[in-house]
């Protein structure tokens, strides 16, 4: 095989192997899932967790982060290169810390709303973070999951958003492509 077969080869293999394989590193602190997004193609699924320091205040200019949590076997590991394309973010900002907790404001790329995500100290004393957007017509409803269906490798025919709303009722807004 000459040199110029073996570097689209290389390229690929660099691109489809995961960012540093292996567990996620939290902090005592972190929220290891503050929504995640599944596919009717892999039961594996992105999750979004946040890293917190001691105040439950978002770390660093951007502390929400997603990682792969696969099932079979158990593991979590980062985003490859191209996975930054379907699940990363458009945008992400720190806007208010306070000596109790902080808001932070994300648009993910594929998923073009804005999401404000809030943190602070829960009952039962550790960090807790939770996701809110405008979801089926309903403000400030809290995001618990995206439901992505697929109909290719690269194609998807719709996408659920699960929320629910003020009360605690679901609330599913379904986006089609």
């Amino acid at each position: 095989m000459g040199m110029s077969k073996r570097i689209p080869f290389i390229v690929t293999f660099f691109f489809a192997l995961p960012a540093l394989a292996g567990d996620v590193p939290f902090g005592p602190n972190d929220v290891k899932s503050v929504f995640y997004i599944a596919s009717s193609v892999d039961p594996n699924q992105v999750v979004y967790g946040i890293h917190l320091d001691s105040q439950c205040n978002p770390t660093g200019d951007e502390p929400l982060f997603p990682y792969w949590n696969e099932m079979r076997p158990p593991r979590t590991h980062g985003l490859g290169m191209l996975e930054w394309i379907p699940y990363g973010f458009s945008e992400q900002r720190v806007v208010h810390r306070t000596s109790s907790g902080g808001t932070e404001l994300v648009r993910l790329k594929q998923l073009d709303r804005l999401i404000t995500i809030t943190t602070k100290r829960e009952e039962d004393g550790r960090c807790g973070a939770h996701a809110f957007a405008r979801i089926g017509g309903v403000d400030h409803a809290e995001i618990e999951s995206v439901f992505v269906q697929q109909s290719g490798p690269t194609s998807v025919d719709w996408v659920d958003i699960h929320a629910k709303d003020a009360s605690g009722n679901a609330v599913v807004e379904r986006i089609r492509r």
